[in-house]
């Protein structure tokens, strides 16, 4: 990682002019840096600063396209993932508090690196900490006691609103380490209190960044294909890792249309489920001939009147009349499809109630990871064993949402056979030939799934992280 980092600092040499890593000088070693870097770059030279870096494979993160005070860019390496965030302003919360050029003319160098001036480099880190967070991290704590000395000697050029969070002397500070959090919030009140006041436009921005700006969207992020093809694996591998790389919120969240009902009432009204249709209803024609009570659709017509049951006459009577009424209305065609259609306006609320719970969480921020996905019910187990009513799936697949970006993972039949014992070689490749033309018309990006899962994650994440965190960008 350290190589990786070295390299986008002689690019940011080359291209941005001024630029200064918010962190203290001879701090952490950047070999050891597992999460992002913070950079502040001047802001006349962001359009060549991402350019340049966009050209050596950096993504902009899509949730702060309409800032014009930060960026970041993310880049997945065989090393792991590389995370910069540029600041183009010093700001916390819309609360612009120091100028950058005059914070970039104090930068100082050290073993080839730019960093803050140890004064400049305090006023961030409180300001960070009291402003986003409302309390003092215990991980700054020892950054404080060593920058204090530098920030108490230069009290007299800070901007009068930051005066006050420069004690003045070591015990007043360290009771500020140690004070509780009610000391902690009076100590943020005063000082956004003093930052709004300094600027007509801090108390417009502040504003908008508590109360207006919009929150981070999510995204549901899809993997297909047939039994044992490793779709939960990667699933589960993928969450995890947005979870603990990329600081994501995640949630697994089943969007197929094979069983897990939520609503237990419905489990009674979809089954059996329909694999078994088409079985039910030749057995039941076969049928016909010899039991006229049956209407096709798993139910017995009992007839029956308050004095007993029917002779023999009024039996022959009755079905005489309804053999003959139930093709005029209709009913003929509900006898053979009625079923079917049933369990298809189940499954469809069904799934549009996992949906919405879907999107609650996307609202949130939160991306969402599926293992299957509504076109299953295009394909999959139940394709061949019932292909009734196609034009019914197919329109109730274009009616659902469709997710952020859906995959199909591809692997060798008899691999997928030997892991689900439960399918023949011959039924599997029909599957996976039919997938394949679902994902011509759906656009599914195909992932070769015949490597370790370790390596399919990381062949998805070098060649399509963009598209899983691919959102359209919001402005104010």
């Amino acid at each position: 990682m350290h190589a990786e980092y070295l390299a986008v600092f002689r690019r940011l040499d080359a291209v941005a002019g001024r630029w200064a890593l918010l962190r203290p000088a001879g701090g952490r070693s950047l070999e050891t840096v597992a999460g992002d870097v913070d950079i502040l770059i001047d802001p006349a030279n962001r359009p060549a600063a991402m350019a340049a870096l966009e050209a050596d494979g950096f993504l902009q993160y899509d949730s702060y396209h309409w800032s014009t005070a930060k960026a970041v860019l993310i880049r997945w390496t065989p090393a792991g993932l590389v995370v910069l965030d540029l600041h183009f302003a010093v700001v916390a919360d819309g609360l612009h508090y120091l100028s950058v050029d005059e914070v970039l003319a104090r930068r100082a160098q050290d073993d080839s690196l730019w960093y803050l001036d140890p004064a400049d480099m305090y006023l961030v880190v409180l300001v960070h900490d009291l402003v986003g967070r409302g309390a003092i991290q215990a991980k700054y704590f020892a950054s404080l006691r060593a920058l204090w000395p530098a920030a108490a000697a230069a009290r007299d050029r800070i901007p009068a609103g930051l005066q006050a969070i420069v004690p003045p002397d070591q015990a007043t500070l360290e009771r500020w380490l140690d004070s509780p959090p009610a000391l902690t919030q009076a100590l943020r009140a005063a000082l956004v209190l003093a930052l709004v006041a300094s600027s007509p436009g801090n108390a417009v921005r502040y504003f908008w960044s508590r109360h207006l700006k919009r929150r981070r969207r999510g995204s549901i992020v899809v993997f297909l294909g047939p039994d044992g093809s490793g779709k939960s694996t990667i699933a589960e591998m993928v969450a995890q890792w947005l979870e603990k790389d990329l600081r994501r919120h995640v949630r697994r969240l089943y969007l197929g249309p094979w069983g897990h009902y939520w609503f237990r009432p419905l489990r009674y009204i979809a089954y059996p489920p329909p694999e078994s249709l088409d079985t039910m209803l030749r057995r039941r024609r076969e049928l016909r001939v010899a039991s006229k009570d049956s209407l096709g659709t798993g139910l017995r017509l009992e007839l029956k009147r308050f004095g007993g049951p029917l002779t023999a006459d009024e039996r022959t009577t009755r079905m005489r009349v309804r053999n003959t009424l139930l093709p005029w209305v209709g009913f003929r065609w509900l006898r053979d499809h009625g079923r079917y259609f049933g369990y298809v306006a189940v499954l469809l609320g069904e799934l549009w109630a996992r949906y919405l719970v879907a999107w609650a969480h996307m609202r949130k921020g939160r991306i969402v990871v599926c293992d299957r996905y509504i076109y299953d019910f295009l394909s999959g187990e139940m394709h061949g064993l019932n292909s009734r009513l196609g034009w019914v799936r197919s329109l109730a697949c274009h009616l659902y949402p469709r997710p952020t970006v859906a995959f199909l993972l591809e692997a060798d039949p008899a691999t997928v056979v030997a892991r689900k014992d439960d399918l023949d070689f011959t039924t599997m490749v029909a599957m996976q030939q039919h997938y394949r033309q679902l994902a011509t018309q759906w656009r599914f990006r195909p992932i070769d799934a015949n490597v370790t899962p370790p390596a399919v994650l990381a062949n998805l994440l070098e060649h399509h992280l963009g598209s899983i965190l691919a959102r359209t960008p919001r402005t104010p």
